[in-house]
């Protein structure tokens, strides 16, 4: 009968799977066995269970299959570093400067590259705004002196309008209206004639320059005036003409009495009067000269011949002695026309 055989299996069977159960069971529990023992222990177990240090260590095969991951040693450089803790700070430093002095590079070398195109862009620039500018002061300019052109037109004929109309109310001939527009063109006309190049004034001037540098070459003591050349007769009366003519021209100009020197007629009259007087002193001034030179040459005209009379004084006393002492030819052509005795 087949049904009993199959119970007696199943029930091998169970008895299989419990044994293997527990066994599992106990290898599993097996440190908490060996941890509190079911028996008493002698002494000696009893002190190797109280000290951990002589404590046999827990081991069980899930710890050896199943035990933590080991955490990697630190690299004794890196551990190194860390300890000198300064090293670290100093080369991020240099790095941070180096970056720093690199970014500094690349802006000068942007700077440099575009120098040379940024200049002459600003050259152009500035080249076409002072151009503007002087284009613009020259237009001002000339405008400012149209308008001080109209403004002293219209002050200098107000001016002369007031000179002539004063001068209809003066008694003098000379300070008439009629008269003074005339002695004023006189004057002018007779000062440009003199002062002219090679004029009159010119002429008698270079005469004189001439005789006034013979006669400074001449030695201090006058050895060399005896050769000196007298100065042409007809300076003095030229000389005189050109000062009367200078002279009428410097009064007429004076008596005008002319305006303030603000305007174009009073400016006028106070030049012309100024050249006058200057001709006048320059024509005093070699007067001067001539005087001095001339008596320079005859104070040594007069020691010459003051000099000469005491040499011919001093020869003749000494040639009548010497006539007194010997005889003559004729005495001694008479002594031997005496008969001998």
């Amino acid at each position: 009968m087949p049904k009993p055989v199959i119970t007696s299996a199943k029930l091998s069977h169970s008895r299989t799977l419990s044994a293997s159960t527990r066994s599992d069971i106990r290898s599993r529990t097996l440190p908490e066995a060996v941890a509190r023992p079911a028996r008493p222990l002698s002494k000696g177990a009893t002190a190797l269970v109280d000290n951990p240090a002589l404590k046999k260590p827990e081991f069980n095969s899930y710890k050896q299959h199943f035990s933590p991951k080991k955490t990697k040693q630190v690299p004794s450089s890196t551990s190194t570093l860390s300890r000198s803790g300064g090293g670290g700070g100093s080369s991020s430093e240099a790095s941070a400067e180096g970056r720093h002095l690199q970014d500094e590079l690349l802006q000068l070398t942007l700077l440099h590259d575009t120098a040379a195109t940024t200049l002459r862009a600003y050259q152009k620039s500035i080249t076409l705004q002072l151009s503007a500018w002087s284009d613009d002061l020259s237009q001002q300019l000339q405008t400012l002196a149209s308008l001080e052109g109209e403004s002293q037109a219209k002050a200098n004929a107000y001016v002369a309008k007031s000179w002539l109309h004063a001068g209809r109310e003066q008694r003098s001939t000379t300070s008439a209206a009629s008269n003074r527009l005339l002695v004023l063109a006189h004057s002018i006309r007779e000062l440009t004639c003199i002062t002219k190049p090679f004029g009159p004034l010119d002429s008698v001037m270079r005469l004189f320059e001439e005789w006034q540098i013979s006669a400074a070459s001449t030695s201090p003591n006058g050895a060399s005036l005896s050769q000196l050349a007298p100065l042409d007769p007809q300076w003095s009366d030229r000389l005189t003409s050109v000062q009367k003519r200078v002279q009428t021209c410097a009064d007429s100009l004076a008596d005008l009495q002319g305006p303030s020197v603000s305007s174009s007629i009073g400016l006028l009259i106070h030049m012309h009067s100024r050249l006058a007087d200057q001709v006048l002193q320059e024509i005093a001034i070699c007067r001067d000269i001539e005087v001095l030179i001339l008596r320079r040459e005859q104070e040594w005209m007069e020691a010459a011949v003051t000099r000469a009379l005491s040499e011919v004084e001093g020869h003749g006393y000494g040639q009548a002695s010497h006539l007194a002492e010997r005889k003559g030819i004729w005495d001694r052509r008479e002594e031997d026309q005496l008969p001998r005795r």
